[in-house]
This record gives structure tokens, sequence and C-alpha cells, in this order.
């Protein structure tokens, strides 16, 4: 696939990492009281249906940033190439951890628990079911990581540019910011920061984040021919 055919798919995927981030702010998360309710989620469409947006999001996102790469790699290297890999860290670790709730929590584990009437397996089953909130968990310490890094990093290379894309970086590094900024209060118990962190998450960013993709979409379906 030539440059330029490749500049017009990490714009259709900024598109589409917009519908998704959009699907998964704006759809509701399906309630489940307690550990039984819990068990039952893998019947529910919505529920299942989140995970597998979950699991194309990244996808999407990282082909776009890789349109970002192609275009400004000569430019900026240093910045490019640990922003790009930051970015494939969020979108390997997401996709993983999607990907483990799809398949070993919800088409293996919780159908099984419903299922058997041996005591011993129905024990065990739980304890996996218990424990699978941490394995999760800890893949988002990279989805954290990785993602907050990235977003930085690359909106650190567009801020340097004229026009569109300059507000595109600024908006970058200001999601980056606030989401390491999340990382130090998640991991490294920064509570000074928790309020503004909430705060930025709860009434900015499902604002901007699907607003940034698709201006992101635009300026590189408009950089088409011009690598």
């Amino acid at each position: 696939m030539k440059a330029g055919k490749f500049i017009r798919l990490a714009s259709i995927c900024s598109f589409l990492g917009a519908i998704t981030t959009i699907l998964l702010i704006y759809l509701p998360d399906p309630s489940a009281a307690g550990f039984e309710a819990e068990v039952a989620l893998h019947s529910n469409a919505l529920y299942m249906a989140k995970l597998w947006i979950l699991f194309t999001h990244p996808q999407f996102n990282v082909i776009a940033a890789l349109g970002i790469g192609i275009l400004l790699f000569k430019k900026y290297p240093e910045y490019i190439i640990p922003g790009v890999l930051a970015l494939m860290v969020w979108g390997f670790a997401e996709m993983a951890q999607q990907a483990f709730m799809i398949n070993a929590v919800n088409l293996i584990w919780r159908p099984a628990y419903l299922q058997t009437v041996d005591t011993t397996a129905i024990t065990t089953l739980k304890t996996h079911l218990s424990g699978s909130e941490a394995i999760s968990s800890s893949m988002f310490l990279l989805v954290e990581y990785g993602f907050g890094l990235g977003t930085l990093l690359l909106g650190m290379v567009l801020v340097k540019e004229r026009g569109l894309a300059f507000w595109i970086g600024l908006v970058n590094i200001l999601i980056g910011a606030f989401m390491l900024t999340a990382f130090t209060v998640d991991y490294f118990g920064f509570s000074l920061f928790s309020v503004p962190v909430k705060f930025f998450f709860k009434n900015a960013y499902p604002i901007l984040q699907p607003a940034v993709r698709i201006t992101l979409g635009i300026w590189l379906w408009n950089k088409f021919g011009t690598e």
C-alpha cells in the first residue's frame, strides 16, 4: 500500500475511532449489583457489545496514529518513535484486556459457573472470577500509561505544525497530561490531583476526545497527496 493510500486509511480509522469513542462514553453500562448479577452479564447483549467495541477501538486509533507518524517522522523522529510505540503498547494491552474479558471470563468461566453443580468446580470458578478484576486492572495499568504517554508525545509533535494540526496537538497534550496524572493518582496515590482528574474526565474528556479524533481524521484526509 502506497503512503498516500495509507493516509486515507488512517483518516477513515480516525473517524471510526471517534465513533467507537462516542459509543464507549455514551452507551450505558448495564448494572450488576453483587457477584451473581455480574456472572449473568455474559448473556447481556449491551455488555458484550461494549467489550467488542473496546476490542476494536484501539485498532482504529493506532492506525490513525501511524498516519501521523508517516507524515511527520522525518521532521520529529525523537517524538514519533516513542509516541507511536507507546500507543501500540496501549492498543495491544487494551485488546488483550478485552480478549481476556470476552473469552476467559464471559465465554468460559461465567457460563461454566452457572451450569456446573460440582461444588469443587463452583469454588474454583468463583476464585477465577473474583481474581479476574485484578488481572484486568493490571492490564489497565499499561492501557493508562501507554495511552497517556503516546497521546502526549504525538501532541507535542502536532503543536509544532501550523493550522489545524496545532489545535489537535494542543488538545492531545491536554488529554495525555491528564491521563498520565490519572496514572499517578491510581498507582502512586497522588490524591492531591484526584479532584481535577475526575472533573476533567467527567466533563471535558467526553467532548474533547471524540472531537479531536474527528478533527484528526479531517487533517489526515486533507494531507492525502502531500506526503
